[in-house]
């Protein structure tokens, strides 16, 4: 099977593809991170301070239990603060949230710069357009490297975003012509 020759442009609009799913990719897994970091820290916060207020006046407060219950329930809580403060500290959700953001960003950044290299160094008839591409090429390479390990769900849900987005676009472009049909009225 022959591989079809694409210009520098049609390189560089795959490479703004690539970029534009992983950028959505990344924020998907980001939001995902931030989530456990929210749940896991709220949760941890509040056994914390059950486990200090019954620990204090608060089992005394408690008539419905015997000092013996009590006592299982201040150590219940604490138990429960514990392993959900050491599940957030080895977990390190926030940590991965940043950098998956820090990623997306990074993505995002390189397709404003393609778009930018398609839409106005590719109608001129530069010499340099190839060397250009090849810096964009490494930049995405350099990124890719640095990666973090991502999930398989991220790859699915981000390709429907991009196929919702591409969707979308059509759906405004169609009300934009429809627009200037009546203006032009």
């Amino acid at each position: 099977m022959a591989v079809p020759f694409l210009s520098v442009a049609e390189q560089a609009w795959k490479i703004e593809e690539d970029c534009e799913r992983a950028a959505i990719r990344d924020a998907l897994v980001s939001t995902r991170w931030y989530k456990y970091n929210l749940g896991l820290g709220l949760a941890s916060a509040i056994t914390a301070a059950v486990a200090g207020f019954l620990a204090g006046s608060g089992s005394e407060r408690i008539a419905l239990l015997s000092w013996a219950d009590s006592k299982l329930l201040v150590s219940f809580f604490a138990l429960a603060s514990a392993v959900l403060a050491s599940t957030l500290t080895f977990l390190a959700p926030a940590e991965k949230a940043n950098a998956f953001q820090q990623t997306s960003n990074k993505y995002h950044a390189l397709r404003e710069k393609l778009r930018y290299f398609i839409n106005n160094r590719c109608n001129e008839d530069g010499v340099n357009l190839a060397s250009e591409l090849q810096v964009f090429m490494l930049e995405k390479q350099e990124i890719d490297a640095d990666h973090p390990i991502l999930p398989e769900w991220a790859y699915k849900r981000a390709h429907q975003k991009v196929r919702d987005k591409v969707i979308r676009n059509k759906e405004l472009a169609q009300l934009r012509a429809g627009a200037g049909d009546v203006h032009s009225a």
